[in-house]
C-alpha cells in the first residue's frame, strides 16, 4: 500500500522545460538534442529519450500524464523506490538543468533559473551516462559525429542593419557597405519563421549596430516566439530603458559587446568616435544591472596592445567573459587597408608568451603532450562549420558562407526559401566539397597541428581566392609551434607570476595548443 502511494506521488508531480532550455528533434537522423543557455550543458538523445522530451513543454504537465502518453508503467522495488528507466532519465534531465520537477506550478516557476552574475563560478558536472543519453566528448564532437553527411543550419547570423554609429579602424566591412539601410522587417520575420521550421538552434543578430534597426524589437520577439537561442553583437551605445526591458523578456543567451580598452582615449581612437567609450560602458552597466548576460569582444591590435589586458582583468573582476583575437580580418572587398592595424609578428610573440606565462589553464594545455593527429585523418574533413552547420545573411537578403566570407553569394532570401538555398545553391554545394585534402601543402606542413586556416582570411587577403593559403596564418602557426615547444623543453624551470590573466584560446583540428584567441563565437 505504501509503495503504491509513493509511486502515485511521483506520477502526480509536475514536469516542465526550463525557460533557458532549448530542445530539437532531427527526424532524418532520429536523434534529439537539448541545450541550456545558462549552464551551456548540452546533450544528444536517442529515439526513446527524444520521445519523452517531445512531451515536456514550457507549461507544467503531470509526470503521470507523460508516462501514460508513452504507455510506460512505473514499478517499485521492495523498498518502495521507483525502478522505471524513464524516471531515471527524468531525474538526470533535472539534475543537468534541462527540466524542472515539482509539486506545483508556483514551485516550478520559483525553481526556473535566470541568469545572474556570479553563476559562471559554479562548475556544472553533467551526467556522464544514463539510458537515453548519447555519448559525446564535446558539442563539436557530437555535431561532427551525428550530423556528418547531414548539413543543417544550426547557427544563423542575421545582419539587421548596415547603419553603424562607429567606424572602427579594423572593421572587415568596407565603407560603401554602410550606405545601405535596415533589413526589411517583413523579410526578417519570414527568415526567422523559416529558421524555426528548419530546426535551427541559434540566431545571432548583428550589423552594423543592431540596435539602430527601427523595429529590432519585433525581430527579437519573433526569435523568442520561435524558440531560438538569441545572441546579439553590439557596441552597446544604444541600449535604452525600453530595450533593457525587451531583453529581459526575450532572455538572450549573450549580448556580445565590443570594448577595446578601459582607457577612453584608446577605445575612442579605435572606434574613431569621441565619447564612444563612455556610452559603451554606460550600456554595459545597464545590461549588467538588469542581469542580462554579456560578453566582451576585445580584438588586439596596434592601438591597444599595451592595455588590452586591462579589459581581461576587468572582465574577471565583474564575472564577464572576455574574448580576444590578434589576427584581424581583411575587408570583404579585398582592400587590406584595415590590416595596417594588425600586430607585427614580434608583437604576437609577446602575446603568446604572455598567454603561456600568465594563464594557468592555457599553460596546462601547453604542458600536456597530446597525441598528434595525423593530417591524413582530416583529408575528407571540412575546414570549419561554415556552410555545414551555419549560414549568414545581410540586410539585402543575400546569403553567405559566413559573415566575413562574402566573395561568393549563395542566394537571396527575397526570391528563395532558406531551405532551397541550403540544399540547392550550387556555390554552396561546391564550397561544402572543400576539405583539408584540397591543401596538400598544408597536409605536409610541420606546423599543421598549430594551424587555424580560415576561408575568410584566405579570400579577403587574396582578391577573393579562398583556396589561396593566407601567409599570416602560416607565420602565426610556426611561431606558436616554436613557442610551445620551447616552453615544453623548459617546463618546470620557471617560477610563474601570481598576476594571472585568463587568455581565451581556441585550438586547431588536432586539439594542440594554439594561442590565437577567439574573435566570434559564430565563426
Amino acid at each position: 500500500m505504501e509503495a503504491s502511494r509513493h509511486a502515485n506521488l511521483v506520477c502526480n508531480q509536475l514536469v516542465m522545460l526550463c525557460s533557458t532550455s532549448f530542445k530539437r528533434y532531427y527526424e532524418d537522423i532520429d536523434i534529439g538534442y537539448i541545450y541550456n543557455s545558462i549552464t551551456q550543458n548540452e546533450q544528444f538523445l536517442d529515439q526513446d529519450a527524444t520521445a519523452l522530451l517531445k512531451l515536456i513543454e514550457r507549461r507544467p504537465k503531470a509526470i503521470g500524464s507523460v508516462l501514460s502518453e508513452l504507455d510506460i508503467a512505473i514499478s517499485t522495488d521492495s523498498n518502495g523506490n521507483e525502478t522505471s528507466s524513464t524516471l531515471e532519465l527524468l531525474k538526470a534531465l533535472e539534475s543537468d538543468g534541462y527540466i524542472l520537477i515539482g509539486d506545483s506550478e508556483i514551485e516550478l516557476n520559483a525553481k526556473d533559473p535566470k541568469f545572474h552574475y556570479g553563476i559562471r563560478s559554479k562548475e556544472s558536472t553533467p551526467t556522464n551516462s544514463v539510458k537515453g543519453y548519447l555519448p559525446s566528448t564535446s558539442a563539436a564532437d557530437g555535431i561532427a559525429e551525428h550530423f556528418e553527411g547531414h548539413p543543417r543550419i544550426l547557427f544563423f547570423q542575421l545582419d539587421v542593419t548596415s547603419k553603424c554609429n562607429e567606424k572602427c579602424v579594423h572593421c572587415y566591412l568596407p565603407p560603401d557597405w554602410f550606405e545601405f539601410n535596415d533589413l526589411d522587417t517583413k523579410l526578417g520575420l519570414k527568415v526567422l519563421d523559416e529558421l524555426r521550421n528548419e530546426g535551427t538552434l541559434t540566431i545571432c543578430f548583428s550589423g552594423g549596430e543592431a540596435f539602430l534597426h527601427k523595429e529590432f524589437d519585433k525581430l527579437l520577439y519573433r526569435a523568442r516566439e520561435n524558440d531560438l537561442v538569441i545572441k546579439i553583437n553590439t557596441n552597446a551605445t544604444h541600449i535604452s530603458d525600453y530595450y533593457v526591458e525587451v531583453l529581459k523578456e526575450v532572455q538572450p543567451e549573450k549580448v556580445q559587446i565590443s570594448l577595446y580598452s578601459m582607457t577612453p582615449d584608446v577605445h575612442d581612437k579605435i572606434t574613431t568616435v569621441r565619447g564612444s567609450h563612455k556610452r559603451t560602458m554606460d550600456g554595459i552597466t545597464r545590461l549588467m544591472e538588469a542581469n542580462i548576460c554579456i560578453s566582451i569582444s576585445c580584438p588586439v591590435m596596434k592601438g591597444n596592445k599595451h592595455c588590452y589586458k586591462d579589459v581581461i582583468r576587468w572582465g574577471e573582476q565583474q564575472g564577464v567573459q572576455v574574448r580576444t583575437d590578434f589576427m584581424l580580418f581583411g575587408c570583404t572587398d579585398f582592400d587590406q587597408t584595415n590590416l595596417s592595424n594588425r600586430l607585427s609578428i614580434e608583437d604576437v610573440e609577446d602575446l603568446i608568451q604572455d598567454a603561456i606565462k600568465y594563464d594557468s589553464t592555457y599553460r596546462a594545455k601547453v604542458e600536456k603532450e597530446e597525441s598528434v593527429l595525423n593530417p591524413l585523418d582530416l583529408v575528407q574533413k571540412p575546414l570549419c562549420g561554415a556552410g555545414i552547420n551555419s549560414l549568414s545573411m545581410d540586410v539585402k537578403g543575400d546569403s553567405y558562407f559566413c559573415p566575413v566570407f562574402r566573395p561568393i553569394e549563395l542566394g537571396n532570401a527575397k526570391q528563395d526559401k532558406l531551405r532551397d538555398i541550403w540544399l540547392q545553391s550550387r556555390p554552396l554545394l561546391e564550397l561544402r566539397k572543400v576539405t583539408w585534402g584540397d591543401f596538400p601543402g598544408c597536409m605536409k606542413c610541420e606546423a599543421f597541428n598549430y594551424c587555424n586556416m580560415c576561408f575568410a582570411r584566405n579570400a579577403n587577403e587574396s582578391d577573393g581566392s579562398h583556396l589561396k593559403v593566407n601567409k599570416n596564418c602560416c607565420e602565426i602557426s610556426f611561431l606558436n609551434k616554436r613557442l610551445v615547444e620551447e616552453y615544453r623543453e623548459s617546463a618546470g624551470t620557471h617560477n610563474h607570476s601570481s598576476d594571472t590573466v585568463s587568455f581565451k584560446v581556441i585550438f586547431n583540428p588536432s586539439s594542440q595548443p594554439s594561442a590565437e584567441t577567439q574573435v566570434r563565437e559564430s565563426s
